[in-house]
């Protein structure tokens, strides 16, 4: 009787231990959840599939506990004019590549508000809070380590795909991390910060993409990240977190879900990157269960991040 209710009791402790873990985390991780959309010359189409997109993050976000807003150009505007008011000129002054200005606002929310921010082209599968209290979704450090211990994250980036932040080579200016989703933990984070002013000085000078990846886009979050990594609190997600494909093979076309750790895709020369649909996602049974440890999947659909194979 007496091992059955010490058994009991420690159970009773391990169960408190991890609820106290889970809100906690759901009281530090800023409940906030941006997308933009942002139509600068009237020819964006906002779709029947952005729209859906659009109401299930809303209503993933809401049931969930955060809040959940959308911003418009003018929205985004605003807000810089009235708290970051240095800013406004460059944001209202012309630029050959506005979807510069697309990454700049995204940084200066997550600086302002943390949360999460991620672009309208994903589905979201599980509750943002996962990414913290699921142990089957993994943080790596600057050297590719495992993170034990979560609580010391302050900003989360993800990989776009198998490898793309080439930490095997640290010190190579090569590679990135997604913008598309961005997750900070901590408000105010210099991070954030560094780069919008970044953007300020050297955006406008933009000529060609390639630049813009540097300046602005995914290549540049990668660098600040390896320059930022004496900080110890700066971490990711393998691709498979918020970037699942399906690798299929040229000469067979034989297709292989790339989902876990132990999923390797096959070399790029001998392979192409198939990614999934909207409707896809909404026939299957159940997402949860084919998208191993995904919190998010990037969708396939025009004016979107991926304009690839359709599944």
């Amino acid at each position: 009787m007496f091992l059955v209710l010490f058994c009991y009791k420690k159970m009773c402790l391990q169960f408190t231990k991890q609820c106290n873990m889970s809100y906690e985390w759901i009281k530090k991780l800023p409940q906030y959840v941006h997308q933009i959309w942002f139509d600068f010359n009237d020819t964006s189409v906002f779709t029947h599939d952005h729209c859906k997109l659009v109401s299930h993050t809303q209503s993933m976000a809401l049931n969930y506990g955060f809040k959940y807003k959308l911003w418009s150009l003018c929205d985004a505007e605003d807000f810089i004019k009235k708290k970051y008011p240095y800013y406004y000129n460059f944001f209202k002054s012309p630029i050959t590549f506005n979807i510069i200005k697309c990454d700049f606002f995204r940084l200066l929310l997550m600086y302002h508000f943390g949360g999460i921010y991620i672009d309208i082209d994903f589905y979201v599968i599980k509750s943002f809070n996962d990414l913290f209290t699921d142990p089957d979704i993994l943080f790596y450090d600057i050297d590719n380590s495992i993170v034990e211990d979560k609580n010391n994250c302050k900003i989360l980036m993800f990989e776009e795909w198998y490898n793309s932040s080439n930490l095997d080579d640290k010190y190579s200016i090569e590679g990135s991390f997604h913008n598309g989703i961005l997750c900070s933990v901590s408000k105010r984070e210099s991070f954030w910060i560094e780069i919008c002013n970044h953007i300020q000085i050297y955006g406008k000078n933009v000529k060609n993409t390639h630049d813009v990846w540097k300046v602005s886009g995914t290549n540049k979050l990668k660098n600040m990240f390896i320059q930022n990594n004496d900080k110890k609190h700066f971490f990711y997600c393998k691709y498979y977190v918020a970037c699942p494909f399906r690798c299929v093979s040229i000469a067979t076309e034989e297709i292989m879900e790339c989902k876990s750790p132990n999923d390797k895709p096959i070399n790029s020369s001998e392979s192409y990157w198939m990614s999934y649909t909207l409707s896809f996602l909404e026939n299957l049974h159940d997402v949860r269960l084919f998208f191993d440890s995904s919190a998010v999947v990037c969708i396939d659909i025009p004016s979107g991040s991926l304009w690839l194979n359709k599944v």
